[in-house]
């Protein structure tokens, strides 16, 4: 090969971690961490209840015109619960709802809020009282990291 190092000597691609990992068909250096490529994940909401309401979070493309401050202070009047609401963490990611129509794609922060005593989200589902409705457990905001415009807000149960 043309820049092969000279005989004896490792190239980059050879250390010791990557030769093991890839003998063992990992396909990647074993001291690969998730640190290296981070994925954006609110700690104070489940990625699962997320995805069932067909939003996912990926890491950036790109760098936010918007900053976390002026998310956080647009999530807060955007809150369905109004004043009473406070930030408990933002994360800057590429966000989509597919279960929007049409389906939202745009680099935007997910502004975590906490939830007031007593607050109920806007439902056209089943009459006050009934057991089936139950109060959010979370409730998260989404700001175009672009224009700091409202997407959306999402509680679940």
């Amino acid at each position: 090969m043309q820049n092969d190092p000279e005989p004896g000597k490792l190239r980059w691609q050879d250390t010791p971690d990557r030769q093991d990992s890839l003998a063992n068909g990992a396909g990647r250096p074993r001291n690969y961490s998730a640190a290296m490529t981070p994925t954006p994940m609110l700690k104070t909401v489940s990625a699962t209840a997320l995805a069932q309401a067909g939003i996912r979070l990926q890491p950036p493309t790109s760098s936010a015109v918007v900053s976390q401050a002026a998310a956080q202070q647009a999530a807060l009047r955007a809150s369905p619960a109004g004043p009473a609401s406070a930030v408990r963490e933002a994360v800057l990611a590429d966000f989509s709802d597919t279960n929007h129509v049409p389906p939202i794609h745009a680099l935007a922060w997910a502004v975590s809020l906490t939830i007031p005593p007593g607050f109920r989200a806007p439902s056209a589902g089943p009459p006050p009282g009934d057991p089936a409705l139950k109060a959010p457990s979370y409730l998260v905001v989404f700001i175009d990291a672009s224009t700091g415009a409202f997407i959306e807000v999402t509680a679940v149960s």
